[in-house]
């Protein structure tokens, strides 16, 4: 596996070495790089990586890590590149993205229907749990240990009658046992086998912990997809167990996802928009309570007012008054508002999530949140005035939330001195561990806010 870190600036030579390839196959590689928009020329024609996550390409693997991550060893990169697949596969599922939303937000190909690597994990982890996949036989056995089936017994067997009491000396019970031969299950085994053979070539088999080994029993091609199908659909039709027909479905999806793949050289899983992601994921472990209820929406539940346009000689029925016209499409939105009670104390956190790479040297900082973003975010804090006022709220922290690697903590703030009246405590930044960060919103998971309050008060 070739482990690469998104913006981290490479050349040609770089990358053909990496890869192991020449020139000519390097250009091509390269040609299907910025198809996919996945990469970029900086002013210097050096070659960065605008994507996070996994590519595929001439069945080399490589991984591509956050621009958040710092000089690490061998088992913190496995942490890492086994995160960000683990919150690829919940991402998608959680956010229900189909595929014009993927398409929208340059998130590559999320959806168990569309993505090779997202459904060799949902089968792994299924067989992991449950085994491979078994229908039973139903049959009928001559005094078997199984259930008495006595609608059958009364029909078939004479009873002895002693003191006026019937007795059968034999009877017929229900009896079943799996059917190890049955299509789908040696379907099942051939299809598992696949998955562990490409976990084993790619390396992602030790990334993420699978210690597998090979099912005997299979099929011996995935050969004649007709009849394959064909045997799928009819067991889909009698077929009910709910967990049974997610695996007839991510089978289907598998054979077919494995066509596309065996026919293009390129393969991805990942995203080029971690922004919105990072921005996902923090409004959920922070509770984020800027969402609209039923009718009432977010920006009257939170007093967040519209611009009002005065225009000369303009009338309106609908207005207050003349001349006046309210663009409702057109307010501040915050990223995160969310409010806490802890010890008789109430709280207000304006959190806006950035995916930005903070750092000081030689005296500049670099990689920070710009005067529009932070303009921003004393204004978000000023549109809630009313909302703080007449919800008696006693504390507001305002906070830029920054991804990083190894810990969580403060890191300092950002103020613009003229807002001091307004705002006297600035913006703070807070580096989050994104680590953490992912395992609570896979677990599905709240921040322990108590805590974070604590930290960001020292």
């Amino acid at each position: 596996m070739i482990i690469l870190k998104e913006l981290q600036i490479y050349s040609e030579e770089d990358l053909g070495i990496k890869l192991k390839v020449n020139n000519t196959i390097l250009n091509e590689i390269i040609q299907e790089f910025q198809k996919k928009k996945i990469i970029k020329y900086n002013s210097k024609n050096q070659i960065q990586f605008v994507y996070i996550g996994i590519i595929i390409i001439r069945e080399e693997i490589i991984f591509v890590l956050p621009k958040y991550t710092e000089c690490m060893n061998e088992d913190e990169k496995k942490i890492v590149l086994k995160n960000i697949i683990r919150l690829l596969n919940d991402f998608s599922e959680r956010e229900n993205l189909n595929n014009s939303d993927i398409e929208h937000i340059d998130f590559e190909k999320e959806s168990l229907e569309n993505n090779l690597i997202s459904i060799i994990s949902f089968l792994i982890d299924d067989y992991i749990e449950y085994g491979i996949y078994k229908n039973e036989i139903d049959y009928i056995e001559l005094n078997g240990n199984g259930d008495i089936n006595w609608d059958i017994t009364i029909d078939q067997i004479d009873p002895i009658v002693i003191d006026s009491q019937w007795i059968y000396t034999d009877l017929f019970t229900n009896m079943s046992k799996v059917d190890n031969n049955k299509f789908i299950t040696l379907l099942h085994g051939k299809i598992i086998n696949d998955c562990i053979r490409f976990l084993n070539q790619t390396g992602l088999d030790e990334i993420l912990g699978y210690e597998l080994t090979y099912v005997e029993n299979t099929i011996d091609e995935l050969d004649e997809l007709d009849i394959i199908n064909n045997e799928i659909n009819k067991e889909l039709i009698v077929q009910f167990n709910d967990r049974k027909r997610r695996v007839l479905y991510a089978i289907q999806a598998y054979i077919e996802r494995r066509a596309e793949v065996n026919n293009t050289n390129l393969q991805l899983y990942g995203t080029r928009n971690f922004k919105w992601v990072w921005e996902v994921i923090c409004a959920y472990i922070f509770n984020n309570q800027f969402i609209s209820q039923g009718k009432i929406s977010k920006y009257e539940l939170f007093g967040i007012n519209a611009p009002r346009w005065n225009i000369n000689n303009y009338s309106n029925s609908e207005v207050k008054y003349k001349n006046e016209i309210e663009m409702k499409k057109n307010r501040l939105t915050p990223d995160i508002l969310s409010v806490v009670n802890i010890n008789n104390t109430k709280y207000l956190l304006v959190l806006d999530a950035k995916y930005y790479k903070l750092s000081v040297s030689n005296d500049k900082v670099n990689g920070n949140p710009g005067i529009e973003d932070i303009s921003k975010q004393y204004l978000y804090q000023l549109s809630l005035k009313e909302y703080i006022e007449e919800n008696k709220i006693q504390k507001v922290f305002n906070i830029f939330l920054l991804p990083n690697y190894s810990k969580t903590y403060l890191q300092g703030n950002v103020n613009l001195d003229f807002m001091k009246p307004y705002c006297d405590d600035g913006i703070k930044l807070v580096q989050l561990d994104v680590n953490e960060v992912i395992d609570l919103y896979c677990k599905s998971k709240r921040y322990n806010v108590e805590e974070f309050i604590e930290m960001i008060q020292g």
